[in-house]
């Protein structure tokens, strides 16, 4: 008896090495928890916010990452998924602004709260850091990355089935709560199989492609469809790793100075200034408004240098003072769509500035084409939505693969140069 539970314990362990990382996929991307009820329009992106939020706390999601923390952690403590060196070299990358998050908990008014959030996130990279090496090491990475997409369309084609797919504007919403979540999580899992198949020295399958491509151009997501516009020339002119890298690293910088640097400069040494006050206010559907609403309050609770403490701008049990506006759409938004003001808003100046190293580290060291991609993409997005260091966001969580990905590039390098 003792036996059979070892050799079934041990055909489980084995399956968290070679697969943790398809349930973790499964799990963030929504396939395990689909949405098949009807499809909302009015502040669709805010409430779908919203309920990721509220979930944060929700008993499934708590059970399924501390599981999945305690499985791998003891794998790793093993010796079974990568040296302690791998592993320095990749959560390193993420220690700065991590401490930001956490420390961002002292100033807020829901100190636990953000420090719960805050915790989380080291949580989620954790687990995410260790299934990558696993799955690397195993050699199950492209076949894990391949079974998650056929997974996602296949659920998004039974939605169309069951006649739940698409909202009430005819936009396609899938398996996701509504279609901008639906047109970023299959954005991104495109991009991540086809980093698969690089990685792994495979074909990317064009049917995969093609019907991926489809349901994101159905989705009606504006800025995805927008970027990839703007992205299929470039690639036809010029393949090479090295244009897109520099395109993602003036959009960074670009970025950074117009949301972050210099709203805070004006607002140290001079008449306060930033791009929300060259905006109609209900320009990009109300952004005029939240993102000016949004700096007027780092000022007047004197905020922008350490933020509100992070995750908890938004989303809290009290609607943020100059949101607060009776018969406004103002109390139900949920986030400010836009990845560096929400950064700001949430840590500050220099807990932003920690953030974006990370980006610019995955720019800086991606060597592979769709890492770049990736990051353009990335990039663009958060330009008029907010998906960095977001609660368990699928944007994020590809950033931290390529992460690792880089690392394991850089590994491999140093080992031929010493050999």
């Amino acid at each position: 008896m003792i036996e059979k539970i070892n050799n079934l314990l041990n055909i489980f362990l084995k399956f968290v090495l070679g697969y943790g990382l398809l349930v973790i996929i499964l799990f963030i991307f929504g396939v395990l928890t689909p949405e098949f009820g009807p499809r909302g329009l009015l502040l669709d992106i805010d409430l779908d916010n919203k309920i990721d939020k509220l979930s944060s706390g929700s008993n499934i999601k708590q059970f399924f990452w501390l599981t999945v923390f305690s499985l791998y952690s003891l794998l790793f403590i093993k010796g079974y998924v990568c040296s302690l060196n791998d592993y320095i070299k990749s959560f390193l990358i993420f220690m700065l602004p991590l401490l930001f998050i956490i420390s961002s908990s002292l100033s807020s008014d829901y100190s636990f709260l953000s420090l719960k959030r805050g915790v989380f996130q080291i949580l989620f990279i954790h687990c995410v850091i260790l299934s990558t090496y696993s799955a690397y090491k195993e050699g199950t990475f492209h076949k894990s990355i391949t079974i998650s997409i056929l997974f996602f369309l296949g659920f998004s084609l039974l939605a169309i089935v069951n006649g739940t797919a698409f909202n009430l504007n005819g936009a396609f919403a899938g398996i996701n709560f509504s279609k901008n979540r639906f047109c970023i999580n299959m954005t991104g899992l495109l991009i991540l199989y086809v980093f698969s198949c690089h990685v792994s020295g495979n074909k990317a399958n064009l049917k995969i492609v093609f019907l991926s491509v489809l349901l994101i151009v159905l989705s009606l997501g504006k800025t995805i469809i927008l970027a990839g516009l703007l992205l299929t020339p470039i690639l036809f002119i010029n393949k090479k790793t090295f244009t897109i890298q520099r395109i993602n690293y003036i959009i960074l910088f670009v970025g950074f100075f117009t949301f972050i640097l210099y709203p805070y400069v004006t607002h140290l040494f001079f008449t306060f200034d930033s791009v929300a006050n060259y905006m109609d206010p209900s320009s990009l559907t109300g952004r005029g408004t939240i993102w000016s609403l949004v700096y007027e309050s780092l000022i007047l609770f004197d905020k922008f240098n350490f933020g509100f403490g992070y995750g908890t701008f938004f989303n809290t049990p009290v609607v943020p003072f100059l949101f607060d506006i009776e018969y406004s759409f103002l109390p139900y938004v949920t986030t400010t769509h836009n990845g560096f003001i929400d950064l700001l808003s949430q840590v500050g100046f220099y807990g932003t500035l920690a953030c974006f190293f990370v980006v610019f580290a995955a720019i800086k060291n991606s060597s592979n084409p769709s890492g770049q991609i990736f990051c353009f993409f990335l990039l663009v997005h958060n330009l008029t939505e907010s998906s960095l260091f977001k609660d368990q966001h699928s944007m994020m969580f590809i950033l931290i693969i390529i992460t690792c990905f880089n690392c394991i590039v850089k590994n491999r390098s140093n080992e031929n140069f010493q050999g």
